[in-house]
């Protein structure tokens, strides 16, 4: 995957890194707050450090945050990965932190949730999904001036390679998900087009799709805007009352 460069300031206060053994591998991320327990998925070339700023406005909101660079990704040396090795350490990683109670995920964050998570999946927010495969090559195909043949013979092998996975990564009109989905997802979006969002969100009931105009496949993940509806959707446990004691 593409390499970003580990972040190495200091994690505001509140957060605490750890770090996770996934066989030969080591899985660093950070964690912070109390409460239910947020699981926050980078995508392709993503970091967990890309989450920090909605694991912020989280924990703000009452809720137990949990990141990890998944393998191939951030602080893990190994640069070699693919999906099916992402949805291996995720599930390693939620071996280790137990209950997930809402779910967010940053584009190919998506189907390695999928592949990681055993049904029915919790509440959950997908940012710029990545939900059909031949959607995505055909957008990387045309973000990089493909021919014709060549973006052919790479769905080709993408489809032999994932095999009996890929029922499971193709999140389409037969999605079993077992919960509530919001997707959102910008209008302008080259590295994922929205358009397999909105073919989802027209046959499932359980999807609720919200477009954005301007962000772009990435910083969709730290706007405000964005960070203020995923709190809305999946509730704001800071402003829980407490129950009155005996």
């Amino acid at each position: 995957p593409p390499h970003r460069p580990v972040d190495s300031k200091t994690l505001p206060e509140g957060f605490e890194p750890f770090e996770i053994q996934h066989g030969e591998r080591r899985l660093g991320g950070f964690t912070g707050g109390e409460g239910d327990l947020a699981l926050l998925v980078h995508g392709w070339g993503g970091t967990a450090r890309q989450m920090l700023p909605l694991a912020t406005r989280l924990v703000e909101s009452g809720y137990r945050v949990v990141a990890t660079d998944l393998p191939g990704h951030g602080s893990d040396r190994r640069r070699r990965s693919d999906v099916l090795q992402m949805a291996a350490g995720l599930k390693t990683v939620i071996d280790r932190v137990g209950d997930v109670d809402v779910l967010v995920t940053h584009s190919l964050g998506a189907p390695v949730s999928a592949l990681a998570m055993n049904e029915p999946k919790p509440r959950s927010v997908l940012l710029a999904p990545v939900l059909g495969l031949d959607d995505t090559v055909d957008g990387f195909g045309a973000m990089l001036g493909l021919g014709s043949e060549v973006v052919a013979d790479l769905r080709k092998r993408i489809h032999g390679f994932l095999a009996d996975s890929r029922a499971t990564i193709e999140m389409d009109d037969s999605l079993s998900w077992g919960n509530e989905i919001m997707i959102i997802h910008d209008s302008e979006d080259r590295s994922t087009p929205v358009t397999a969002s909105r073919r989802l969100a027209s046959v499932s009931a359980e999807v609720t799709l919200v477009e954005t105009t301007g962000l772009g496949h990435n910083r969709i993940v730290a706007d405000d805007v964005v960070g203020a509806q995923i709190v809305d959707f999946l509730g704001d446990r800071s402003r829980t009352a407490p129950a009155d004691l005996p």
